[in-house]
């Protein structure tokens, strides 16, 4: 006579916490198989926080002076006094920059940083005419001004080592002692080489700029990367 088979006892989890007595070993193994299924998915969640939280804008005043996404004020608030100091500390003689505002004749250095490349060269610029005029097809000014048209010649000259494409509309600005800075520039295009270009290394051009200022007098300030100012006469 056969002797009856002896039945195996396992557990077999019901509910948290409790158990029966019907499960093999295999439902072991798959808590341990959901358990990774679901770690697994929660990874994708951590990584798209840290990338938000990456992706967050940072403070200007947190910014390198360096950075491309600095804006003009505030580089001349925090960068443009240790960038003297340290030219002033390497025993040698620093270049010549525009923290005086320019007249006719006048250059200096500025440096600038390519939107599209990130990039930073130097520019120089030098000022060769700034005169004020009237309606004229010449100037392309043969529609009345907001203010006074002025006719503002440079010459722009890439001195540092890398590519620039440089843009002068929209980046120019007038302001006096009691007004506050005014966007200058205009869509009027005066006869001659265009300013705004891509330059090389070593390459330059001499062009002139039609600009709508409120009133005679106060300053024309380039204000992409550390800048320039211009003087304008009474």
């Amino acid at each position: 006579m056969l002797a009856p088979r002896r039945r195996r006892r396992v557990l077999q989890v019901t509910s948290p916490g409790r158990f029966s007595h019907h499960t093999h070993l295999g439902g072991s193994m798959r808590i341990r198989i959901i358990a990774a299924v679901i770690l697994a998915a929660a990874l994708p969640l951590t990584a798209c926080s840290s990338g938000e939280a990456k992706a967050a804008a940072t403070p200007q005043s947190e910014l390198a002076c360096s950075s491309s996404k600095i804006t003009h004020m505030e580089w001349l608030k925090r960068c443009q006094a240790e960038e003297s100091k340290a030219k002033a500390g390497d025993g040698k003689p620093a270049k010549e920059t525009s923290k005086q505002p320019l007249g006719v004749g006048n250059s200096a250095t500025f440096t600038f940083t390519d939107s599209y490349t990130e990039k930073k060269t130097t520019f120089r610029v030098t000022v060769n005419e700034v005169k004020y005029v009237g309606q004229s097809a010449e100037d392309d000014t043969t529609s009345p001004a907001e203010g006074q048209y002025v006719r503002l010649g440079i010459t722009l000259k890439n001195t540092g080592q890398n590519q620039a494409h440089l843009l002068t509309y929209g980046l120019i600005e007038w302001e006096d002692a009691d007004t506050a800075a005014q966007d200058a520039t205009t869509l009027n295009i005066p006869e001659g080489p265009q300013l705004d270009t891509k330059y090389k290394p070593g390459q330059a051009v001499t062009g002139k700029l039609i600009l709508d200022v409120p009133e005679r007098g106060g300053v024309l300030n380039y204000i992409d990367g550390s800048g320039f100012t211009v003087k304008l006469p009474k």
